[in-house]
């Protein structure tokens, strides 16, 4: 079976947008028997809107699923397998679907769903199939956020200096701005400055996408 899966290596490889990925997951999903994907990188600080979208071929009911369980507790298989960083089976109500899940940094799960109307999934196919969807899971997220689509968030993100850095860091533990303050010593004015800082660099609209940016750009 290896064999049979370099080809979607090499398109993997190859891509150079967000479509070429696309095409290749696409085809990749098939080859295991599915025939809609979904991949997702988001926060789990509270976002109402998962943070970073790839192209997909998703059913509109998982968007919803993932955002009223808000991958706490209460959405149990993924949570699970985002504890493990394994592989979650669950269903939308119309179809069967497996979710290959992993962290980005401390706060930023990565989702690699895969959904078919048909054929429930069996104990065996999913053991035989796990170790591929991990790969390919893993695959897709390295590559992606080599493509333009993602590395343009980085935009000026070098130029991000340590007390911005430093700022983005508490925010991603929950501190406010306020709280913040106090921890560093300086006044909330001034966090509210180099936040405001590192959004522009990042060319981010808020904090949370600011956040999650440095942290899939491993800046923080």
């Amino acid at each position: 079976m290896l064999n049979e899966w370099q080809d979607v290596y090499h398109g993997i490889e190859k891509a150079t947008s967000l479509p070429d990925l696309a095409d290749t997951a696409s085809r990749a999903v098939a080859k295991i028997g599915f025939s809609h994907w979904l991949f997702e990188v988001r926060s789990i600080c509270s976002a109402p809107e998962p943070a970073i979208f790839s192209d997909c071929t998703q059913a509109a009911t998982w968007i919803r699923y993932y955002k009223e369980a808000d991958l706490f507790p209460g959405c149990s298989p993924i949570y699970a397998a985002l504890r493990k960083k394994g592989l979650a089976e669950w269903t939308d109500g119309a179809r069967f679907v497996l979710t290959q899940c992993s962290w980005i940094g401390a706060d930023s799960p990565a989702l690699f769903s895969m959904g078919r109307e048909t054929t429930p999934v069996m104990a065996e196919e999913k053991a035989t199939m796990a170790p591929y969807i991990a790969w390919l899971a893993g695959a897709l997220h390295a590559k992606f956020i080599t493509l333009p689509a993602a590395s343009s968030w980085a935009h000026n993100s070098s130029s991000l200096t340590e007390r911005e850095r430093e700022m983005l860091r508490w925010t991603a533990l929950g501190k406010t701005a306020e709280e913040v303050a106090s921890i560093v010593g300086l006044s909330a004015r001034t966090v509210y400055f180099h936040l405001k800082n590192a959004m522009l660099k990042l060319n981010a609209s808020n904090t949370l996408q600011a956040v999650v940016k440095s942290i899939v750009l491993g800046l923080i």
